[in-house]
């Protein structure tokens, strides 16, 4: 009784069950064991490395992959690799959103900090510019402000902080530390010591931060009638020294908190950074897995049992590559990286068993896929009214894409349309462009033009400038020349005037030789009355003599008087000339002014020669009288 014959649907399914029950081992670099005639047409076995899989076993194998009995395993490396990935997403989030907040805090702690230096700063440079008399005035009252003994007492508070001094209260206590010279010294000098004593720092603050804040308000309210020089302005200036003072304080205790936060959200991005890096090799080796699973090689385990060897053997490596067919290979080594492969007894009874039913089982493989000749007959039939109805399909995309094609020939024309209006508006933007140039070029013409003009401007003005600066040299040595001439003419005239006093010493020396000569003459002549009678001819001589003298002084008088006059119009010449050139140089004027008291002073003497002149006239007169008198005398004693 024959077998019946199975359905096409059968055939195939016993196919594919086939098919997933047999676990294939080979892929490429594995060490197989293949069977070969030798030449007595004998089977023998041998081992070989596989270089490289033909490229339809290939096929076979990815197929295999994804319908064989690796299909789950696959399926649960995939879900496992969207964990991996999703978690490391998360993880990049994570880091990058503690990277953001490491970054807001060290930000945040570098601006407080950035502040209260500079609160200090402005502190510190408002408490040195504080007069020392307004200090010595402050701090020697007898009863401050009840401000200022608080601003004090924070102060000491600060400097003895560190715990060089006890607390004081009171301004009986302060008054002596104040009024040390280095008190604002040290004000001055002070540096927080931060890490001494927390809790003490902590008093401070919360003994004076709340009054003082207070107190800087009521300061501001009256900050507009605040004297530079009163005790108030004094109370304002240590007022912000304290509060900075404090506020460095607060800022660096919250920054060694920050440094701790930002300690731990560094110690959380390198745990985060391990975990990713943790990640990422899970994921490589996922997709090694998948990549291995995709082509059919099944789950790689790092398991090496050599425990129960019967036989090691390393692989030739002077052997040349030949093409094994793989019905002739029957099964797979699992061998080191070293080449050397060790079989256990267990893989030897499967090498066996393997042998013996390699052939028949793959001759049974190729009759079922004969058999399955008629069920592709089926889906061909099958496939060619799918492919009418594709046809059909493709009709339709056909008509859609004609439809598709004249919206595309319009779409053409509109861009050909634009494509002519922009031409249009490139060549009138050419136009206008070379139109701009054109300007461009003729305001640069303009522009050379008009600097070129200026340039001869500058250099006319230079002319002009040199040559003014050259009729002022001359014009400067001019007036020098006539400076020199006026100072020589001075001199001249100095000579003369010279010359005209000794002239009238000469005169007045024989005024004084005339004057002794006629007391003389009138001792002479008493001796002549005393002796009663003289020779009257001698008499009339010495008369004719006296007054040929007479005479000849009335003529040097009037020479005198001439030259007077000439000596006065010359005067009046240089006075006039010294007045021409009395603007021209201030030392040309001191000397003009010199000569006029030179020659005013030529006058007085004149004038007073003048006097004396005529009093020798008078004198003369009065003794032409007596010897008038003296000659009727003489003649009524002739008589």
């Amino acid at each position: 009784m024959g077998v019946p014959p199975l359905s096409p649907e059968e055939v195939h399914n016993n196919i594919k069950a086939f098919l997933k029950s047999v676990d294939e081992p080979v892929i490429s670099g594995s060490l197989v064991v293949y069977e070969f005639l030798d030449n007595a047409l004998e089977l023998q076995w041998s081992l070989a490395r596989v270089l490289k899989l033909g490229e339809h076993y290939v096929q076979l194998q990815r197929w295999r992959a994804k319908n064989g009995s690796y299909a789950d395993v696959l399926n649960a490396l995939q879900k496992e690799k969207e964990q991996k990935e999703e978690e490391m997403r998360n993880c990049q989030h994570t880091l990058s959103q503690q990277r953001d907040e490491l970054a807001t805090v060290r930000r945040d702690t570098e601006a407080r900090v950035a502040r209260a230096k500079e609160e200090v700063e402005n502190a510190r440079r408002s408490l040195a510019a504080v007069e020392e008399v307004w200090l010595h005035e402050a701090f020697n009252a007898r009863l401050p402000s009840a401000g200022l003994c608080l601003v004090l007492e924070a102060s000491v508070a600060i400097l003895n902080s560190d715990g060089a001094g006890e607390a004081v209260t009171g301004w009986e206590e302060l008054r002596p530390v104040v009024r040390d010279p280095a008190f604002i010294n040290r004000l001055l000098e002070y540096c927080p010591a931060v890490g001494k004593d927390a809790n003490a720092w902590q008093d401070i603050v919360n003994n004076y931060q709340p009054r003082l804040l207070k107190l800087r308000e009521q300061i501001l309210r009256h900050s507009v009638n605040i004297l530079p020089a009163s005790p108030l302005a004094l109370e304002s200036v240590i007022c912000d020294w304290v509060l900075a003072q404090l506020n460095t304080i607060i800022v660096f205790h919250a920054l060694e908190k920050s440094q701790t936060r930002a300690k731990e959200i560094g110690e959380d991005i390198n745990t985060n950074i391990s975990r990713m890096k943790l990640l990422d090799i899970q994921i490589r080796k996922n997709a090694k897995q998948q990549h291995l699973c995709n082509e059919g090689y099944g789950i790689i385990t790092d398991k090496n049992d050599k425990t129960d060897a019967c036989l090691t053997f390393s692989e030739a490596s002077d052997i040349a590559p030949i093409t094994v067919p793989r019905s002739s290979i029957t099964a797979s080594i699992k061998a080191n990286s070293t080449g050397v492969a060790v079989i256990t007894q267990e893989e030897s009874k499967r090498l066996l068993s393997r042998a013996s039913m390699h052939r028949p089982l793959l001759y049974a493989a190729l009759h079922t896929a004969l058999n399955n000749v008629n069920h592709i007959k089926d889906k061909y039939h099958t496939n060619a009214t799918l492919l009418q109805e594709l046809s059909e399909k493709t009709n339709n995309v056909h008509k859609q894409n004609n439809d598709l094609t004249k919206q595309l020939k319009t779409a053409n024309t509109e861009i050909n349309k634009v494509h002519q209006e922009l031409l249009r508006n490139k060549h009138l933007s050419k136009q206008a462009q070379e139109h701009y140039d054109q300007q461009r070029r003729h305001i640069q013409e303009q522009h050379d033009k008009a600097l070129r003009q200026l340039q001869d401007g500058q250099r006319l003005f230079k002319d002009m400038q040199n040559k003014e600066q050259q009729r002022l040299k001359e014009e400067i040595k001019r007036l020098a020349e006539e400076k020199k001439q006026v100072e020589n003419e001075n001199a001249n005239n100095h000579t003369a005037l010279q010359q005209t006093q000794s002239q009238i010493k000469q005169l007045n020396q024989q005024a004084d030789d005339l004057r002794r000569q006629l007391v003389d003459t009138g001792h002479e002549f008493k001796k002549m009355l005393n002796a009663h009678e003289e020779d009257k001819t001698r008499l009339i001589n010495d008369l004719n003599k006296v007054n040929d003298r007479e005479k000849d002084m009335k003529q040097k008088l009037k020479e005198l008087r001439a030259e007077n006059e000439q000596l006065r119009e010359e005067n009046e010449q240089l006075r006039a000339e010294n007045e021409q050139l009395y603007g021209a140089d201030e030392d040309k004027v001191r000397a003009l002014e010199e000569l006029n008291d030179r020659a005013e002073e030529m006058n007085r003497q004149l004038e007073e020669l003048r006097a004396e002149n005529e009093q020798l006239r008078a004198g003369d007169d009065g003794n032409f009288r007596s010897l008038e008198e003296l000659n009727d005398r003489a003649e009524d004693m002739n008589r």
